[in-house]
């Protein structure tokens, strides 16, 4: 009877979840639900795989090989806090991530600036955006 009663407390506090501001989610990581590869995700929702939080993008059954940073298709990243976009405070990039201009990201401990909005996700590596998206920096 308890394990039925802290599933269900459980299930409702991942379905909160749901709700809390982008901003505030990283304070509570831990009550979102877990990536599983058996897990069935729906469009919109929010799920954590170690310890960074993802959109769905798409409605799918997880599988060996389809984590979320594997498969930008089918995940957006959500920016941990404390990103600020600066040149001194860039956003970590991760493929399918939509690109703001004015805004500077860092891959692979290189400093790009965006020169202009993609207003889609983008999945390619920053450097291949140079010239089109952003400018390397240093």
């Amino acid at each position: 009877m308890f394990l039925s009663i802290a599933n269900l407390i459980r299930e409702r506090l991942e379905r909160a979840a749901q709700h809390i501001p982008e901003i505030e989610a990283y304070d509570v990581v831990w009550l979102y639900p877990r990536w599983t590869e058996d897990g069935q995700y729906t469009t919109g929702k929010v799920w954590e795989y170690d310890e960074k939080l993802y959109r769905c993008r798409q409605d799918h059954t997880g599988q060996a090989g389809y984590e979320p940073p594997n498969t930008p298709a089918l995940w957006e990243l959500i920016p941990p806090p404390g990103e600020e976009g600066t040149h001194d405070n860039p956003y970590q990039y991760a493929p399918g991530m939509a690109l703001i201009e004015g805004k500077y990201y860092t891959e692979n401990d290189v400093l790009y600036l965006c020169t202009r909005d993609t207003g889609v996700p983008v999945y390619q590596a920053l450097a291949d955006l140079v010239g089109l998206y952003v400018d390397l920096i240093r």
